[in-house]
């Protein structure tokens, strides 16, 4: 008997057994827990667990770019990070010329 769970932060997407009666998928559940009794392959797969309320603009982003790094899509990912590098300047641009605007005295 043997049981497969997930690490902290993990959540199970599938559990693929292959035997002498053929392969089947069973579906997804917290812990699988097993008893073997014959020869078997067991395959979990297993996926970064969504937290409840992570809808933020970086989560989705995140979310985003790890989607597009399992399709090997990187197209668009390399636009998300040109947006994020020209946001940061433009914020950068913005601080320093309201401390420049701050520092010059008047007359």
């Amino acid at each position: 008997m043997f049981t497969l769970k997930p690490e902290v932060g993990y959540q199970p997407v599938s559990v693929t057994i292959t035997d002498a009666e053929g392969t089947r998928t069973v579906p997804a559940s917290t812990t699988y827990t097993m008893k073997v009794e014959r020869s078997c392959e067991v395959v979990a797969n297993f996926r970064t667990a969504s937290t409840a309320g992570s809808n933020s603009a970086i989560a989705r982003g995140v979310r985003t770019l790890q989607s597009l790094a399992q399709t090997g899509d990187n197209a668009s990912a390399m636009l998300l990070a040109l947006a994020a590098v020209a946001c940061g300047a433009l914020g950068c641009a913005i601080v320093f010329r309201r401390k420049r605007e701050d520092a010059t005295p008047e007359d």
